[in-house]
């Protein structure tokens, strides 16, 4: 009886690094969204098929990963009841520790929530680049296989040398500096230095308020800053 039950059912596999998984209720669809742009999605959790999740921009609803996080959305924040600019570049940021990077390759961890305030998909994704600069941004869109479009970063990681954090948004969270805090400039190597901002999950907890979990890298920067 079990390889007459076995054989009555068929598996379909994919591979998905840093898997983030998701419940579509409205198509009664279960979604795995990956590193590298690695996604999938199954009906009944055996039998996965890929899924091409496109990036939006204002030139195409198919951009190219280099032209994905060149511009956001958001480009004004208020703090205190004033309004500051604040106009994010994710991709120019990533590789300005290594002139031969490209960020294929690059896209970390997505963790994609649908937000009910709102009523967009949220899709939260690390911009991975060499010597820590990196960021952790948001994306939205209105279906839940994109396409998605920019939004603005929520972490930003990298700025350990010189004047580099006048191009993030510390300034506007701890005030203006003349120049980078001492806990921000320490270490040389992995460990010392300030840490990489990586694999965000995002997730509605039991009062129902939109809640954050971290790896420890991400915590660390979040309660230092």
């Amino acid at each position: 009886m079990l390889p007459l039950v076995a054989s009555a059912y068929s598996l379909g596999r994919v591979t998905v690094h840093d898997p983030s998984i998701v419940w579509d209720p409205n198509s009664r669809t279960y979604y795995i969204f990956g590193s590298h742009r690695d996604h999938a999605k199954t009906t009944d959790l055996m039998r996965w098929t890929t899924v091409t999740v496109p990036w939006q921009t204002a030139a195409s609803n198919n951009a190219a990963n280099s032209a994905a996080f060149t511009t956001p959305q958001v480009t004004k924040v208020k703090k205190g009841g004033v309004e500051y600019a604040f106009n994010f570049n994710a991709f120019n940021w990533s590789k300005r520790g290594n002139s031969d990077y490209s960020v294929d390759g690059m896209m970390w961890a997505p963790d994609v929530i649908w937000n009910k305030a709102m009523n967009k998909w949220c899709m939260y994704l690390s911009v991975n680049g060499d010597y820590w600069y990196s960021s952790i941004i948001l994306l939205t869109s209105d279906n839940i296989e994109g396409p998605y479009r920019y939004q603005a970063p929520v972490v930003i990681s990298g700025f350990h040398t010189g004047t580099s954090y006048k191009d993030t948004d510390l300034e506007l969270v701890i005030g203006t500096q003349t120049s980078l805090p001492s806990r921000y400039a320490v270490g040389n190597k992995w460990g010392e230095r300030y840490p990489n901002c990586i694999d965000p999950c995002v997730f509605y907890d039991e009062q129902g308020r939109l809640r954050c979990g971290v790896s420890p890298d991400w915590q660390w920067q979040r309660h230092h800053r």
